[in-house]
């Protein structure tokens, strides 16, 4: 069901109510003043009838000429003996006290009035259901302009409605005309103000998805560029294992293919993590962490690679330390820089991974003696595929980038700085506070 049908239904519901009560209100009230009006006129044609039997022997002959207005007439003498009916064929009790009564009978109930004069009782009685139709008829031609009203407002309110709604109608065709192309923002400035609000948190979704899109954009074109050159490698050296003349040159060839497939093999992992760090598809409900022993289990997995290099891996992260975050997502963050310091940090050096508190938050700190990162490149590093020139690893550059954006995720903040004691880089991550 429509809007415009909703509001037409309970609008057109609560003013028919209206009406409804309005006219219950009209029948009560017109019953009670036909009552007072009939047991006046009950009266009234009692009294005139007293005067035209005044002489109990002309009883008969003055009331010949008596019209039917719907009233009964009876005149009784002392003794009970039936003097006069108008209406012989009702069905009438013979005699009632003096005053008002109502009495009921096979023909339904009756209103009463009788009094005493010259020897004779004289009733006049009616019908209460002429006077319930007399109400009903007096409502009902009251009620009539309301009725008539009724319609008339279902149509102002079906065409009133429908006005109001159009500046829904025309903010939902500007909705249908953007496109992944075309996400420029709703014009709000001659918006109601009741649509501004859905128009702005429209537009935010726009300028998110918008950003999303060019994200994407540059995720798929950034991500071809950096693929073709390991591509093309690894047919190369296809085809020289292919064309090796020796056992010995076979071997060899194959040896760099195996190597070429593993470095394309990290490269297609670490973009297929961006893609789901960047769309977040690893979104889960964050949960209270105990980030010392995840940083002690992530050391513990690059330990065979640091002693390999005759790295000393220090650790200092006893005590408690929560945070609450995604527990494998921040595995991933802890576990590419621990990653990047084995790889950067040249044999004999030193990796200090640190945990620390300050007012109520943690913080991580991976330091190693590696040869550090200049002041004008830290903000570059984690851009995706940019490698500084003359960097010694073999990463594609995507790991600090899949590090920034889940640090980001969880509300992190990431500082690099130079190590606190000689050459080498420092990463700082300072997580939020959180209740205890």
């Amino acid at each position: 069901m429509s809007i415009r049908q909703r509001l037409l239904l309970w609008l057109l519901s609560a003013v028919s109510l209206a009406i409804a009560v309005a006219g219950v209100s009209v029948y009560h009230r017109a019953r009670v003043e036909a009552n007072q009006l009939f047991d006046y006129q009950l009266k009234q044609i009692a009294l005139t009838v007293q005067d035209q039997v005044s002489d109990e022997s002309n009883v008969m002959g003055s009331l010949e000429e008596e019209i039917d207005y719907d009233f009964v007439i009876q005149v009784w003498t002392e003794a009970g003996v039936k003097r006069y009916f108008s209406h012989p064929h009702k069905a009438l009790p013979p005699r009632t006290d003096p005053g008002y009564q109502t009495v009921r009978t096979d023909e339904g109930e009756w209103q009463v009035f009788s009094m005493a004069s010259g020897g004779l009782l004289i009733q006049t009685a009616q019908p209460l259901d002429i006077r319930a139709q007399l109400a009903t008829s007096l409502a009902l031609r009251t009620m009539m302009p309301a009725l008539w009203l009724l319609m008339g407002l279902a149509v102002l309110i079906w065409f009133i409605v429908g006005r109001g709604l159009r500046p829904l109608e025309q903010l939902a065709l500007a909705v249908r005309e953007r496109n992944p192309e075309l996400l420029h923002p709703i014009p709000e400035a001659h918006l109601p103000a009741e649509l501004k609000p859905l128009a702005m948190a429209l537009n935010d979704l726009l300028q998110r998805l918008d950003r999303a899109m060019t994200t994407q954009r540059d995720f798929v074109a950034d991500a071809a560029h950096e693929l073709r050159t390991p591509l093309t490698a690894l047919q190369l050296q296809a085809q020289l294992a292919e064309r090796a003349g020796t056992d010995a040159e076979r071997t060899l060839g194959f040896s760099y293919l195996r190597e070429g497939l593993k470095r394309a093999t990290q490269l297609v992992q670490q973009l297929l993590m961006l893609a789901r760090q960047e769309a977040g598809v690893t979104h889960t409900l964050l949960a209270r962490i105990d980030l010392s022993s995840l940083v002690t289990n992530v050391i513990s997995e690059h330990a065979p690679l640091a002693q390999a290099k005759g790295i000393e891996l220090r650790v200092n992260a006893e005590g408690a330390y929560d945070v609450r975050g995604d527990a494998n997502a921040l595995r991933i963050m802890i576990g590419n820089v621990i990653d990047n310091a084995v790889q950067y940090t040249p044999q004999m050096g030193a990796i200090d991974v640190v945990l620390s508190r300050k007012d109520g938050r943690s913080t991580l700190d991976i330091s190693d003696t590696g040869p550090g990162i200049p002041g004008e490149e830290r903000l570059r590093v984690f851009d995706r595929f940019y490698r500084r020139e003359g960097s010694a690893g073999s990463g594609s550059g995507l790991g600090l980038a899949i590090v920034k954006r889940i640090a980001d995720t969880h509300g992190v903040e990431t500082l690099l700085s130079d190590r606190l004691s000689g050459a080498g880089l420092r990463i700082r991550f300072t997580f939020p506070r959180i209740a205890s």
